[in-house]
């Protein structure tokens, strides 16, 4: 078990540290985590900082 306990906090640590590479490397597992989590980092405009507004 503590395998598992411990690939889901890396999976979700590499969630919030770095999204960009996560969602590139991962896109099934970063849409799981997403659902999951309901955070989003498109709103949240963190995918692309020079945006100041969400939809902007």
């Amino acid at each position: 078990m503590t395998n598992l306990q411990e690939f889901f906090s890396v999976a979700v640590e590499n969630y919030f540290e770095t999204p960009s590479s996560f969602h590139k490397d991962f896109p099934k597992l970063f849409y799981i985590i997403q659902r999951m989590l309901n955070f989003d980092y498109e709103i949240a405009c963190v995918f692309d900082p020079s945006r100041k507004t969400p939809g902007s």
